[in-house]
């Protein structure tokens, strides 16, 4: 069992701001967006290779399309590299929306003394404390 990162699920947000670029935008002012985008792509593709496989697929394409507002040709946006990156994210958009909707994710609440993370992390305190010092006995 893997616990899941909602929050890098959330910060997934941050790449709706490419559909913002603009033919003739200068490099800089997008500069800090695809370094941080890039970076995140990185951590997506390393965390959820098991569990998202198309999308991490889709993620290393878009990244390195990415690479094209690190690495201008040119000092201003042309429609070309923006059509590139918009059918990335499109399609990095579709697969990560058909992947999230097939993952097996739930809420798991708790029920009287018994929790999730009680029983992750100390489920020996479910048993009485005879039964706890029967079982360290056969140790």
């Amino acid at each position: 069992m893997k616990r899941a990162d909602q929050m890098q699920i959330y910060r997934t947000g941050n790449l709706t701001r490419l559909r913002d670029l603009r033919v003739g935008d200068n490099y800089e002012q997008w500069f800090d967006l695809a370094a941080a985008v890039a970076t995140y792509l990185e951590h997506f593709i390393s965390v959820n290779h098991e569990s998202l496989p198309q999308s991490v697929e889709r993620a290393s394409k878009l990244r390195s399309t990415m690479h094209s507002l690190l690495n201008p040709l040119s000092e201003k946006l042309e429609q070309e590299i923006i059509n590139l990156i918009e059918t990335s994210l499109s399609q990095f958009e579709t697969s990560l929306d058909d992947e999230l909707r097939r993952l097996p994710a739930y809420v798991v609440e708790p029920v009287g003394a018994y929790s999730f993370d009680q029983l992750i992390n100390h489920a020996e305190e479910v048993f009485p404390v005879g039964v706890r010092r029967a079982g360290s006995r056969l140790k």
